[in-house]
Protein backbone atom coordinates (compact mmCIF):
# COMPACT_ATOMS: atom_id res chain seq x y z
CA UNK A 1 0.00 0.00 0.00
CA UNK A 2 1.49 3.34 -1.13
CA UNK A 3 0.51 6.27 1.41
CA UNK A 4 0.37 9.89 -0.11
CA UNK A 5 0.33 12.79 1.54
CA UNK A 6 -2.85 14.94 1.24
CA UNK A 7 -3.13 17.42 -1.68
CA UNK A 8 -3.23 20.96 -0.73
CA UNK A 9 -5.64 23.60 -2.42
CA UNK A 10 -4.64 26.81 -2.42
CA UNK A 11 -7.78 29.46 -4.31
CA UNK A 12 -6.66 32.10 -5.73
CA UNK A 13 -7.35 35.62 -4.02
CA UNK A 14 -8.27 36.82 -7.42
CA UNK A 15 -11.06 34.00 -7.51
CA UNK A 16 -11.93 34.78 -4.12
CA UNK A 17 -12.60 38.50 -4.87
CA UNK A 18 -14.57 37.45 -7.98
CA UNK A 19 -17.13 34.89 -6.36
CA UNK A 20 -17.40 37.14 -3.67
CA UNK A 21 -18.42 40.20 -6.11
CA UNK A 22 -20.62 37.57 -8.37
CA UNK A 23 -22.51 36.82 -4.79
CA UNK A 24 -23.11 40.44 -4.36
CA UNK A 25 -24.23 41.15 -7.96
CA UNK A 26 -26.36 38.49 -8.07
CA UNK A 27 -27.73 39.18 -4.28
CA UNK A 28 -28.60 42.65 -6.04
CA UNK A 29 -30.26 41.36 -9.38
CA UNK A 30 -32.20 39.18 -7.17
CA UNK A 31 -33.92 42.21 -5.27
CA UNK A 32 -34.44 43.89 -8.71
CA UNK A 33 -38.08 43.59 -9.92
CA UNK A 34 -37.61 43.87 -13.93
CA UNK A 35 -35.75 40.32 -13.92
CA UNK A 36 -37.91 37.57 -15.11
CA UNK A 37 -38.86 33.83 -13.81
CA UNK A 38 -36.12 32.34 -15.87
CA UNK A 39 -33.63 35.29 -14.83
CA UNK A 40 -35.00 34.50 -11.41
CA UNK A 41 -34.43 30.91 -11.00
CA UNK A 42 -31.13 31.08 -13.18
CA UNK A 43 -29.61 33.46 -10.58
CA UNK A 44 -30.54 31.21 -7.55
CA UNK A 45 -28.98 28.45 -9.12
CA UNK A 46 -25.71 29.97 -9.67
CA UNK A 47 -25.92 31.69 -6.46
CA UNK A 48 -24.74 28.55 -4.47
CA UNK A 49 -21.58 27.54 -6.88
CA UNK A 50 -18.42 28.42 -6.37
CA UNK A 51 -16.83 28.91 -9.22
CA UNK A 52 -19.25 29.94 -13.14
CA UNK A 53 -18.18 28.42 -16.16
CA UNK A 54 -17.73 31.13 -19.07
CA UNK A 55 -21.32 30.90 -20.47
CA UNK A 56 -22.54 31.26 -16.61
CA UNK A 57 -20.71 34.48 -16.50
CA UNK A 58 -21.72 35.70 -19.38
CA UNK A 59 -25.30 35.21 -18.40
CA UNK A 60 -25.32 36.67 -15.53
CA UNK A 61 -23.66 39.99 -17.08
CA UNK A 62 -26.11 40.08 -19.58
CA UNK A 63 -28.53 40.17 -17.16
CA UNK A 64 -26.80 42.58 -15.29
CA UNK A 65 -26.53 44.76 -18.48
CA UNK A 66 -30.50 44.46 -18.54
CA UNK A 67 -30.98 46.02 -15.04
CA UNK A 68 -28.71 49.02 -15.03
CA UNK A 69 -30.04 49.85 -18.31
CA UNK A 70 -33.47 50.58 -16.90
Amino acid sequence: VIMSSPIKLTIKPETILKNSQNNELIQKLLESSIINDWERKFLENIRENKKLSPKQQDCLKSISQKVSDI
